[in-house]
């Protein structure tokens, strides 16, 4: 069974997405936090929340923007609305499930930043990190619209502010804060594995660092999927017990 709350944002704008339940009850949620170009129905997210769904969790998965009424929109958006907007979602779910586990792909890692009080534990799938210069090779300013396009086979905008917000994330500063467990799963092929590998050293809370065989940043190839929720619920009923 499924929903779609409409959750409101403090600025007036709504977060839409999909809570995944059963007719068995669960104190337990899964919130899916996607990465940058990605919404609630991209294909790990997706697929995601039915696994989750038949190991006695509910799960709720977001778009951070949509084309529905008085959604965000990619383009206006900057890495402190997802931070606000991921905090709204959090806040609308705590007081009706016991447990709230988060699992972030990509650039959900900005989640780090989140007020995480109610959150038993977080689940990065082969995290992002600061934007460093050329780290993103089509990245090129459009000065007629004062914005960025990214060419990932499909082009897309992203706001000037997205950018310096991104640029700007220190990840040191957020690991050293982090105080609830955390697990980070790598994909083997990820050129973000050097850096999150350095970065290791500045955690302090309870953490897990794993690599899925095989696997490339969207987790597509045979098996890595599987890998990859097989280990998240093994994370998960760990820090549940």
């Amino acid at each position: 069974m499924e929903n779609h709350p409409k959750i409101p944002t403090n600025d007036g704008h709504l977060i839409y997405g999909t809570l995944n339940y059963t007719d068995k009850q669960s104190k337990n949620l899964i919130i899916f936090v996607p990465g940058l170009s990605d919404n609630e129905n991209s294909r790990t997210i997706f697929n995601a929340a039915k696994y989750f769904k038949t190991k006695d969790f509910h799960t709720f998965r977001l778009s951070l923007y949509s084309d529905e009424n008085k959604a965000r929109v990619l383009e206006d958006c900057s890495i402190g609305t997802f931070v606000e907007d991921i905090n709204s979602v959090i806040y609308y779910f705590r007081e009706k499930y016991d447990k709230i586990f988060l699992a972030c792909h990509s650039l959900g890692f900005v989640v780090l930043d989140c007020d995480l009080e109610n959150i038993e534990s977080v689940a990065l799938w082969d995290p992002s990190l600061s934007l460093k210069k050329d780290r993103i090779k089509t990245l090129r300013y459009e000065p007629a619209i004062q914005s960025y396009f990214i060419n990932w086979g499909i082009s897309f905008i992203i706001g000037k502010q997205l950018k310096i917000d991104w640029e700007n994330i220190n990840d040191a500063r957020l690991l050293k804060n982090i105080k609830i467990p955390i697990c980070i799963l790598m994909a083997e092929n990820s050129n973000l594995k050097i850096g999150w590998k350095s970065n290791l050293k500045y955690l302090k809370a309870k953490h897990e660092y794993k690599e899925i065989k095989g696997a490339s940043h969207g987790f597509v190839e045979e098996g890595t999927e599987k890998q990859l929720f097989e280990e998240t619920l093994k994370w998960f009923n760990k820090e549940n017990n």
